[in-house]
């Protein structure tokens, strides 16, 4: 099949999880376009360390509390047929932990031709501290926004907070998979980085889910109360095993 996948890693100082992002990807794609906003840890260096550099282009731009804005940056920049969408904090694989590979993503894009659809919503996962979180008012199923799909179908992305692809005509031929998973490390750090998070979030006046919630209390067993943080068993028993790309625990 040729058809270029171009990926899409958005960054600001992601240097604990960047490394396993762009391993789990670096070698299914033909390119990793890196929007950062400027990071002042390591995490470019561990980036040009981690890709060949005929695969790695970054760009950076100064943008401030819209995600919206630096994913158009990004779209601007990737020269791929298909688009693959990851945070720097999270890692494609499979539902068991297992990597992803070249075939998973041409059979996905085969399947989207054959049954006339243009992107998929991926099934992601989400951890805190050494648990799964589950939205409890989705009875654990969550699915991100559009995280693959054909390039020539989007004209931008809107919100700046849990931004929203716009497609051409309105279009909205999106299919759902598990198949190929999200794995979101990003509140692994603990409550305290979670609750930074959240009140950045609640400055965004356009911010679609504020103020949605109350705060966060700096308690574990708070979380596995909440109905947004159902916590399942620790990430070492998920599926019986550690998933490959979970080294750094």
């Amino acid at each position: 099949m040729s058809i270029k996948i171009s990926a899409m890693v958005l960054t600001k100082n992601e240097e604990d999880y960047i490394e396993y992002c762009l391993k789990s990807i670096r070698d299914i794609v033909d390119e990793i376009v890196i929007a950062d906003g400027y990071s002042t840890d390591g995490t470019i260096g561990i980036a040009k360390n981690t890709v060949p550099d005929h695969k790695l282009k970054i760009v950076q731009t100064k943008v401030k509390n819209n995600f919206a804005v630096l994913r158009n940056f990004a779209l601007k920049n990737i020269t791929g047929d298909w688009v693959l969408v990851l945070d720097g904090d999270e890692v494609l694989a499979k539902p068991d932990g297992k990597p992803v590979t070249r075939e998973d993503l041409e059979q996905h894009i085969k399947v989207a031709k054959q049954n006339n659809f243009f992107g998929y919503h991926i099934f992601t996962l989400h951890f805190l501290y050494n648990y799964r979180m589950i939205d409890g008012r989705n009875n654990g199923k969550h699915f991100s926004i559009a995280r693959f799909y054909e390039k020539v179908k989007i004209i931008k992305y809107i919100r700046p907070i849990h931004e929203l692809p716009e497609f051409k005509n309105g279009e909205r031929a999106i299919a759902t998979t598990a198949q190929i998973c999200i794995f979101h490390f990003g509140h692994c750090k603990g409550m305290e980085d979670l609750r930074r998070k959240y009140r950045r979030s609640m400055t965004i006046k356009e911010n679609p889910f504020r103020p949605e919630y109350e705060q966060y209390k700096n308690t574990d067993d708070y979380c596995k109360n909440h109905e947004l943080f159902l916590m399942s068993r620790p990430i070492m028993f998920y599926y019986g095993h550690l998933p490959w790309c979970m080294n750094l625990w």
